[in-house]
Protein backbone atom coordinates (compact mmCIF):
# COMPACT_ATOMS: atom_id res chain seq x y z
CA UNK A 1 0.00 0.00 0.00
CA UNK A 2 0.83 3.58 -0.36
CA UNK A 3 3.39 5.12 2.62
CA UNK A 4 3.93 8.71 3.44
CA UNK A 5 6.39 10.48 2.25
CA UNK A 6 9.93 10.62 3.57
CA UNK A 7 12.05 13.70 3.77
CA UNK A 8 15.81 12.68 4.08
CA UNK A 9 17.81 14.10 6.41
CA UNK A 10 20.42 16.00 4.40
CA UNK A 11 20.48 19.75 4.12
CA UNK A 12 21.74 21.69 0.58
CA UNK A 13 22.10 25.05 3.27
CA UNK A 14 19.49 26.26 2.24
CA UNK A 15 17.08 26.13 4.91
CA UNK A 16 15.35 23.16 3.89
CA UNK A 17 15.91 19.87 2.50
CA UNK A 18 16.85 18.67 -1.70
CA UNK A 19 13.53 18.64 -3.61
CA UNK A 20 14.98 15.87 -5.63
CA UNK A 21 16.02 13.97 -2.39
CA UNK A 22 12.09 13.61 -1.52
CA UNK A 23 11.19 10.27 -1.84
CA UNK A 24 7.25 11.08 -2.47
CA UNK A 25 5.76 7.70 -3.19
CA UNK A 26 6.91 3.82 -1.89
CA UNK A 27 4.84 0.51 -3.02
CA UNK A 28 6.01 -2.49 -0.91
CA UNK A 29 4.37 -5.62 -2.89
CA UNK A 30 5.27 -8.53 -0.43
CA UNK A 31 4.92 -8.85 3.65
CA UNK A 32 8.44 -8.63 4.88
CA UNK A 33 8.20 -5.00 2.70
CA UNK A 34 10.21 -5.06 -0.14
CA UNK A 35 10.06 -2.58 -2.49
CA UNK A 36 8.79 -2.52 -5.91
CA UNK A 37 8.85 0.95 -6.82
CA UNK A 38 10.14 4.29 -5.49
CA UNK A 39 10.13 7.61 -6.63
CA UNK A 40 11.73 10.50 -5.89
CA UNK A 41 10.03 13.67 -6.58
CA UNK A 42 8.27 14.30 -9.74
CA UNK A 43 10.85 13.05 -11.97
CA UNK A 44 12.71 9.94 -11.34
CA UNK A 45 11.27 6.35 -10.29
CA UNK A 46 13.11 3.03 -9.78
CA UNK A 47 10.64 -0.42 -10.72
CA UNK A 48 11.71 -3.49 -10.08
CA UNK A 49 10.61 -5.34 -13.41
CA UNK A 50 11.41 -8.69 -12.02
CA UNK A 51 13.87 -11.71 -13.15
CA UNK A 52 16.72 -9.22 -12.41
CA UNK A 53 15.63 -6.34 -14.13
CA UNK A 54 15.24 -2.78 -13.03
CA UNK A 55 14.11 0.21 -15.24
CA UNK A 56 14.65 3.87 -14.42
CA UNK A 57 12.40 6.41 -15.02
CA UNK A 58 13.41 10.32 -15.53
CA UNK A 59 14.64 13.21 -17.20
CA UNK A 60 12.25 15.40 -16.18
CA UNK A 61 9.56 14.20 -18.43
CA UNK A 62 8.82 11.21 -16.93
CA UNK A 63 9.84 9.07 -19.45
CA UNK A 64 12.17 5.60 -19.34
CA UNK A 65 15.52 5.43 -20.51
CA UNK A 66 15.99 3.80 -23.64
CA UNK A 67 19.21 1.32 -24.20
CA UNK A 68 21.18 2.10 -27.31
CA UNK A 69 22.59 -1.03 -26.94
CA UNK A 70 21.76 -3.85 -30.19
CA UNK A 71 24.49 -6.50 -29.89
CA UNK A 72 26.33 -8.47 -27.42
CA UNK A 73 29.43 -6.48 -25.99
CA UNK A 74 28.30 -3.11 -27.12
CA UNK A 75 29.02 -0.32 -24.67
CA UNK A 76 26.85 2.60 -23.45
CA UNK A 77 28.63 6.05 -25.01
CA UNK A 78 27.76 9.58 -24.86
CA UNK A 79 28.40 12.46 -27.21
CA UNK A 80 25.86 15.07 -25.80
CA UNK A 81 23.16 12.43 -26.28
CA UNK A 82 23.20 8.83 -25.26
CA UNK A 83 24.87 6.21 -28.14
CA UNK A 84 26.11 2.93 -28.52
CA UNK A 85 29.65 1.64 -28.91
CA UNK A 86 29.73 -0.96 -31.20
CA UNK A 87 31.64 -3.99 -30.20
CA UNK A 88 34.82 -4.28 -31.75
CA UNK A 89 36.66 -7.81 -33.01
CA UNK A 90 38.56 -10.43 -31.27
CA UNK A 91 41.90 -9.72 -29.51
CA UNK A 92 41.48 -5.50 -30.12
CA UNK A 93 41.34 -3.16 -26.72
CA UNK A 94 38.81 -0.36 -26.03
CA UNK A 95 41.32 2.67 -27.04
CA UNK A 96 40.65 6.58 -26.13
CA UNK A 97 40.28 8.59 -29.35
CA UNK A 98 39.23 12.24 -29.10
CA UNK A 99 39.14 12.07 -33.09
CA UNK A 100 35.99 9.64 -32.48
CA UNK A 101 32.20 10.62 -32.18
CA UNK A 102 31.82 9.12 -29.08
CA UNK A 103 35.77 9.43 -28.04
CA UNK A 104 36.03 5.85 -27.91
CA UNK A 105 37.61 3.10 -30.19
CA UNK A 106 38.28 -0.85 -30.81
CA UNK A 107 42.10 -1.06 -32.07
CA UNK A 108 44.78 -3.64 -31.97
CA UNK A 109 46.90 -2.79 -28.57
CA UNK A 110 49.87 -0.78 -29.31
CA UNK A 111 53.20 -2.51 -28.82
CA UNK A 112 54.95 -2.45 -25.88
CA UNK A 113 58.86 -2.57 -25.77
CA UNK A 114 59.94 -5.65 -23.65
CA UNK A 115 62.16 -5.09 -20.51
CA UNK A 116 63.82 -7.52 -17.91
CA UNK A 117 65.19 -10.84 -18.95
CA UNK A 118 65.31 -11.89 -22.66
CA UNK A 119 64.00 -16.34 -23.17
CA UNK A 120 63.86 -18.45 -25.67
CA UNK A 121 66.08 -17.91 -28.41
CA UNK A 122 67.44 -15.04 -26.47
CA UNK A 123 69.58 -14.42 -24.15
CA UNK A 124 71.41 -11.24 -21.90
CA UNK A 125 68.02 -8.81 -20.80
CA UNK A 126 66.34 -5.82 -22.98
CA UNK A 127 66.65 -3.70 -24.05
CA UNK A 128 69.87 -4.93 -25.92
CA UNK A 129 69.54 -9.45 -25.64
CA UNK A 130 72.82 -11.10 -26.62
CA UNK A 131 72.04 -14.03 -28.15
CA UNK A 132 70.35 -13.81 -31.61
CA UNK A 133 68.50 -16.29 -34.10
CA UNK A 134 66.30 -15.41 -36.89
CA UNK A 135 64.42 -16.47 -40.08
CA UNK A 136 63.65 -14.52 -43.06
CA UNK A 137 65.71 -11.23 -43.97
CA UNK A 138 67.76 -10.25 -41.19
CA UNK A 139 68.67 -6.38 -41.50
CA UNK A 140 72.10 -4.36 -40.52
CA UNK A 141 73.96 -1.42 -41.47
CA UNK A 142 76.72 -1.07 -44.31
CA UNK A 143 79.82 -1.62 -42.06
CA UNK A 144 78.02 -4.34 -39.80
CA UNK A 145 78.97 -7.57 -38.47
CA UNK A 146 77.75 -10.69 -37.42
CA UNK A 147 80.00 -11.32 -34.32
CA UNK A 148 80.28 -14.37 -32.63
CA UNK A 149 82.77 -14.46 -29.33
CA UNK A 150 84.45 -11.46 -30.26
CA UNK A 151 86.96 -13.35 -32.83
CA UNK A 152 85.02 -15.10 -35.07
CA UNK A 153 82.86 -12.73 -37.40
CA UNK A 154 81.02 -12.36 -41.18
CA UNK A 155 80.15 -9.27 -42.92
CA UNK A 156 79.19 -7.45 -45.75
CA UNK A 157 82.95 -6.45 -47.63
CA UNK A 158 81.44 -5.10 -51.17
CA UNK A 159 78.92 -5.22 -53.15
CA UNK A 160 77.15 -8.37 -53.19
CA UNK A 161 80.14 -10.14 -51.09
CA UNK A 162 79.59 -12.15 -48.05
CA UNK A 163 83.35 -12.12 -45.95
CA UNK A 164 84.53 -13.56 -43.05
CA UNK A 165 88.26 -12.85 -41.58
CA UNK A 166 88.80 -16.59 -40.60
CA UNK A 167 87.59 -19.80 -41.92
CA UNK A 168 84.18 -21.24 -43.11
CA UNK A 169 83.37 -24.70 -42.86
CA UNK A 170 80.57 -26.73 -44.14
CA UNK A 171 79.64 -29.89 -42.84
CA UNK A 172 77.81 -30.56 -46.71
CA UNK A 173 78.71 -29.18 -49.97
CA UNK A 174 79.70 -25.52 -51.08
CA UNK A 175 78.69 -24.05 -54.18
CA UNK A 176 80.04 -20.66 -56.12
CA UNK A 177 77.66 -19.32 -59.12
CA UNK A 178 75.15 -22.18 -58.33
CA UNK A 179 72.81 -22.86 -60.98
CA UNK A 180 75.68 -21.59 -64.21
CA UNK A 181 77.32 -22.66 -66.66
CA UNK A 182 80.82 -22.02 -64.41
CA UNK A 183 79.34 -23.43 -61.05
CA UNK A 184 81.99 -24.75 -59.12
CA UNK A 185 80.57 -27.31 -56.32
CA UNK A 186 83.06 -28.50 -53.26
CA UNK A 187 82.05 -31.58 -51.86
CA UNK A 188 81.66 -35.76 -52.19
CA UNK A 189 81.78 -37.41 -55.84
CA UNK A 190 78.02 -38.59 -56.25
CA UNK A 191 80.34 -42.13 -58.19
CA UNK A 192 83.01 -42.59 -56.16
CA UNK A 193 82.27 -41.00 -52.69
CA UNK A 194 85.59 -39.36 -52.82
CA UNK A 195 86.72 -35.80 -51.87
CA UNK A 196 86.09 -34.17 -55.28
CA UNK A 197 86.35 -30.63 -56.79
CA UNK A 198 83.52 -30.20 -59.52
CA UNK A 199 83.68 -27.80 -62.59
CA UNK A 200 80.50 -26.31 -64.56
CA UNK A 201 76.68 -27.30 -63.86
CA UNK A 202 76.95 -30.55 -65.77
CA UNK A 203 79.49 -31.91 -62.97
CA UNK A 204 81.21 -33.27 -65.98
CA UNK A 205 84.86 -32.03 -65.03
CA UNK A 206 86.39 -32.92 -62.02
CA UNK A 207 89.41 -32.98 -59.51
CA UNK A 208 89.99 -35.43 -56.95
CA UNK A 209 91.32 -37.51 -54.41
CA UNK A 210 92.11 -40.69 -55.32
CA UNK A 211 94.55 -42.10 -52.61
CA UNK A 212 97.23 -40.92 -50.05
CA UNK A 213 99.26 -38.20 -52.00
CA UNK A 214 97.45 -38.78 -55.26
CA UNK A 215 95.24 -36.17 -57.32
CA UNK A 216 93.34 -37.29 -60.42
CA UNK A 217 91.01 -36.00 -62.93
CA UNK A 218 88.88 -38.24 -65.09
CA UNK A 219 89.30 -35.70 -68.41
CA UNK A 220 91.76 -33.79 -69.59
CA UNK A 221 94.16 -31.40 -67.47
CA UNK A 222 95.87 -28.13 -69.26
CA UNK A 223 97.34 -25.35 -68.46
CA UNK A 224 97.85 -22.06 -69.58
CA UNK A 225 101.52 -21.54 -68.34
CA UNK A 226 104.46 -23.30 -66.44
CA UNK A 227 103.83 -26.57 -64.67
CA UNK A 228 106.15 -28.36 -62.18
CA UNK A 229 106.30 -32.19 -60.83
CA UNK A 230 108.19 -32.54 -57.28
CA UNK A 231 108.76 -28.50 -57.25
CA UNK A 232 112.01 -27.68 -55.45
CA UNK A 233 113.17 -31.48 -55.26
CA UNK A 234 116.87 -31.97 -57.07
CA UNK A 235 114.53 -34.68 -59.83
CA UNK A 236 111.51 -31.64 -60.06
CA UNK A 237 110.48 -31.71 -63.96
CA UNK A 238 108.97 -28.33 -65.52
CA UNK A 239 107.50 -27.84 -68.57
CA UNK A 240 107.88 -23.99 -69.78
CA UNK A 241 104.97 -22.68 -71.98
CA UNK A 242 107.20 -19.82 -73.39
CA UNK A 243 109.77 -22.24 -74.69
CA UNK A 244 108.30 -25.60 -74.80
CA UNK A 245 110.64 -27.30 -73.27
CA UNK A 246 110.48 -29.70 -70.44
CA UNK A 247 113.40 -29.44 -67.92
CA UNK A 248 114.55 -32.04 -65.85
CA UNK A 249 116.06 -30.51 -61.76
CA UNK A 250 115.76 -27.64 -60.22
CA UNK A 251 118.51 -26.60 -61.91
CA UNK A 252 116.71 -27.00 -65.18
CA UNK A 253 120.07 -27.38 -66.87
CA UNK A 254 118.89 -30.58 -68.51
CA UNK A 255 115.84 -30.66 -71.52
CA UNK A 256 114.01 -32.26 -73.73
CA UNK A 257 112.12 -30.18 -76.73
CA UNK A 258 110.52 -30.75 -80.15
CA UNK A 259 112.89 -28.42 -82.88
CA UNK A 260 110.62 -29.18 -85.72
CA UNK A 261 107.83 -31.55 -86.97
CA UNK A 262 108.29 -34.93 -85.50
CA UNK A 263 112.17 -34.08 -84.08
CA UNK A 264 113.18 -34.34 -80.08
CA UNK A 265 116.54 -32.99 -79.11
CA UNK A 266 117.78 -32.65 -75.90
CA UNK A 267 120.81 -30.22 -75.88
CA UNK A 268 123.00 -32.87 -73.77
CA UNK A 269 123.63 -36.40 -73.51
CA UNK A 270 121.09 -39.25 -73.90
CA UNK A 271 121.53 -42.04 -71.50
CA UNK A 272 119.03 -45.37 -71.33
CA UNK A 273 119.40 -47.96 -69.22
CA UNK A 274 117.74 -50.23 -71.49
CA UNK A 275 118.00 -51.10 -75.53
CA UNK A 276 117.62 -47.79 -77.67
CA UNK A 277 115.74 -47.66 -80.56
CA UNK A 278 115.17 -45.74 -83.77
CA UNK A 279 112.92 -46.30 -86.68
CA UNK A 280 111.23 -48.81 -84.53
CA UNK A 281 109.17 -51.40 -87.28
CA UNK A 282 110.74 -50.34 -89.99
CA UNK A 283 113.45 -51.51 -92.77
CA UNK A 284 115.56 -48.88 -91.69
CA UNK A 285 115.63 -49.47 -87.97
CA UNK A 286 118.61 -49.08 -85.65
CA UNK A 287 118.38 -51.00 -82.20
CA UNK A 288 121.36 -50.18 -79.74
CA UNK A 289 121.70 -52.59 -76.86
CA UNK A 290 122.98 -56.22 -75.69
CA UNK A 291 124.37 -58.32 -78.37
CA UNK A 292 123.35 -61.92 -76.60
CA UNK A 293 126.22 -62.01 -74.92
CA UNK A 294 126.70 -59.23 -72.50
CA UNK A 295 128.60 -56.95 -75.09
CA UNK A 296 127.12 -53.64 -76.32
CA UNK A 297 126.14 -53.88 -80.04
CA UNK A 298 124.45 -51.51 -83.09
CA UNK A 299 121.72 -53.98 -84.67
CA UNK A 300 120.71 -52.96 -88.52
CA UNK A 301 116.96 -53.60 -90.02
CA UNK A 302 113.76 -55.21 -88.90
CA UNK A 303 115.26 -58.67 -88.97
CA UNK A 304 118.12 -57.27 -86.58
CA UNK A 305 120.38 -59.76 -88.87
CA UNK A 306 123.29 -57.17 -89.49
CA UNK A 307 125.27 -56.03 -85.79
CA UNK A 308 128.19 -54.44 -84.92
CA UNK A 309 129.28 -55.00 -81.33
CA UNK A 310 132.59 -54.74 -78.83
CA UNK A 311 134.00 -58.09 -79.12
CA UNK A 312 136.70 -57.36 -77.11
CA UNK A 313 138.85 -54.42 -75.24
CA UNK A 314 139.57 -52.04 -78.17
CA UNK A 315 138.13 -54.45 -80.87
CA UNK A 316 134.63 -53.82 -83.29
CA UNK A 317 133.01 -56.85 -84.96
CA UNK A 318 130.54 -57.83 -87.46
CA UNK A 319 129.77 -61.14 -87.96
CA UNK A 320 128.83 -60.72 -91.82
CA UNK A 321 130.48 -58.83 -94.88
CA UNK A 322 131.72 -54.95 -94.06
CA UNK A 323 131.47 -53.05 -96.94
CA UNK A 324 133.20 -49.36 -98.78
CA UNK A 325 131.59 -47.37 -101.02
CA UNK A 326 134.16 -45.39 -102.61
CA UNK A 327 132.72 -42.78 -105.30
CA UNK A 328 134.97 -44.04 -107.64
CA UNK A 329 135.00 -47.53 -107.46
CA UNK A 330 131.49 -48.30 -106.39
CA UNK A 331 130.53 -50.65 -104.07
CA UNK A 332 133.08 -53.18 -102.52
CA UNK A 333 133.36 -55.42 -100.02
CA UNK A 334 136.44 -55.63 -97.33
CA UNK A 335 137.57 -58.34 -97.14
CA UNK A 336 140.40 -60.36 -94.91
CA UNK A 337 143.48 -61.58 -95.80
CA UNK A 338 144.75 -64.73 -94.28
CA UNK A 339 146.76 -65.41 -91.01
CA UNK A 340 149.53 -63.05 -91.05
CA UNK A 341 148.68 -61.79 -95.01
CA UNK A 342 150.13 -58.14 -93.58
CA UNK A 343 152.64 -59.46 -91.70
CA UNK A 344 153.84 -61.64 -88.99
CA UNK A 345 150.91 -60.98 -86.18
CA UNK A 346 149.30 -58.99 -88.93
CA UNK A 347 146.45 -59.97 -91.43
CA UNK A 348 145.85 -58.12 -94.42
CA UNK A 349 142.46 -56.67 -95.57
CA UNK A 350 141.48 -56.73 -99.20
CA UNK A 351 138.75 -55.28 -100.99
CA UNK A 352 137.20 -57.06 -103.42
CA UNK A 353 136.97 -56.04 -107.41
Amino acid sequence: MPHRPIIHARDHGHGGADPAHIVSEVVSTSAKGRFSKIKWGTGLAVTDEGAGVIRVDGGGGGTGLTSPLTTKGDLWGRTTTDARVPVGTDAQVLTADSTQTLGLKWAAPAPVAPTGPAGGDLGGSYPNPTVLRWTGDLAGTTAGKIVWAADTNLYRAAVNTVKTDGHLQAVGELYARLGQGEQLKLGQSSVSGAATISFGNAADTNLYRSAAGDLRTDGVFRTGSHLYIGQGNTNQLTYSVGDGHFYFSSANDTTLYRVSAGQLKTDGGFQSVAALQAMSGAASRVYVGDAGDGNAAVWFGSALDTSLYRSAAGALTTPGSFALNPSAVGVRTVVAGAVDSGGTGYRMLRVAN
